[in-house]
């Protein structure tokens, strides 16, 4: 059974939310300054400008999103480049926290097409269809047995014609035979401090009386998905159609899935 990562997302969510989102120290909040802040949404642009772009060129060459769902906007990286260019977007996300600083980002942008939602592994509050869907670096983060039941229920609510972007991991580049889990000292790009480090970090923060908020940070689990299970999914919601890219997170392979629903 995966380890439930909800709490550990809260604790990113409240304490470094665009870091947990973009695991790089321009990011964090005690370092992010207008530039970097400017910077991070950019990378939003051009992810959501790149997605477009392949839908375009192998799916749709008209396709332009009129309703979209970003699942897990986070502090609405993807969400405020896609309310750029759709009449409608609902992000929705599992933590308040995120969400606050969605909606916070949101009004500093001027936006007023954008809805925020809680979400659960049901999407019950989720209503309606779109003819857009896509999330991005998050399924990974959510044990399979619960991300299959998310999976299912976006296609659920993509319309007929409508296209979806999916993107998870699949395997760990030194699982080669096994295709098995990560290793469990591995975390999003760094490994797990050895306990003797941790053990003499906490003993200066006691001696000098300095908290070391790096002891606090929950990890990043990386989970593998079965996408053979995936494709069935798809396959069973009437998906015909399948475009395939490949990412890699410091060494865990993913793909990121293209498809439209008939």
């Amino acid at each position: 059974m995966s380890r439930d990562t909800d709490s550990d997302w809260e604790i990113w969510g409240e304490n470094d939310p665009y870091f947990g989102v973009c695991t790089m120290d321009q990011f964090r909040l005690g370092r992010m300054t207008n530039e970097s802040r400017a910077e991070f949404f950019r990378t939003g642009e051009g992810d959501v400008r790149r997605w477009i772009d392949y839908c375009r060129r192998h799916i749709d060459p008209d396709f332009e999103p009129k309703r979209a769902l970003d699942f897990g906007c986070g502090v609405g990286r993807l969400l405020i480049a896609t309310a750029r260019i759709a009449e409608e977007v609902t992000g929705i996300d599992v933590f308040e926290s995120m969400l606050e600083e969605a909606r916070k980002n949101c009004e500093e942008f001027s936006l007023n097409n954008v809805t925020l939602l809680k979400s659960d592994d049901r999407l019950s509050l989720l209503k309606g269809e779109f003819d857009f869907v896509y999330s991005h670096i998050v399924i990974q983060h959510i044990p399979p047995e619960r991300g299959t039941v998310i999976i299912e229920r976006l296609v659920d609510h993509l319309a007929s014609g409508g296209i979806g972007y999916l993107q998870m991991t699949y395997a760990h580049e030194e699982c080669r035979e096994t295709l098995g889990v990560p290793p469990p000292s591995m975390r999003h790009g760094f490994k797990e401090q050895p306990k003797l480090i941790k053990g003499a970090k906490r003993l200066v923060k006691k001696l000098i009386g300095r908290p070391d908020l790096s002891l606090r940070e929950p990890p990043m689990q990386m989970n593998v998905y079965n996408l053979n299970q995936v494709m069935y999914i798809l396959q069973q919601k009437g998906v015909t159609d399948l475009h395939v890219t490949f990412t890699n997170h410091s060494g865990i392979f993913g793909a990121a899935l293209y498809f439209r629903r008939p």
